[in-house]
């Protein structure tokens, strides 16, 4: 998602600045943490991303045929283009849900159920 934010908002040029400020960033972190001994902490994002994926998945049920008729009227061939593919939408962002949360045995089958729909 912030890949999506910093490509709507940003030009090329200003993408690839950040991403070379980012780099040497922790390049000299990690140069400082080995010269120190210092520790380190490893964060766990699972329940930042488990947020963002939830409000995407009340989004992509918002923009579905039957809800965009709220904001005025709707064509009725919309269903059949549109809610298919925000359907399957719905799917790949619940699995992406269950990747954060599931044993390594459920992604496999995940990953297998998805590569065949």
């Amino acid at each position: 998602m912030l890949e999506t934010a910093l490509r709507a908002a940003l030009h090329d040029m200003q993408r690839e600045q950040i991403r070379q400020l980012i780099a040497s960033a922790l390049n000299k972190t990690a140069y400082l943490a080995r010269t120190f001994s210092l520790p380190f902490e490893v964060q766990d994002h699972r329940s930042t991303l488990q947020g963002q994926f939830s409000i995407l998945m009340v989004d992509m049920y918002d923009i579905r045929s039957a809800k965009l008729s709220g904001f005025g009227d709707v064509s009725p061939g919309l269903a059949n283009v549109l809610d298919p593919h925000v359907e399957r939408l719905i799917v790949i962002i619940r699995a992406l849900m269950d990747v954060l949360t599931a044993p390594i045995w459920h992604l496999v089958v995940t990953i297998y159920y998805l590569s065949f729909h």
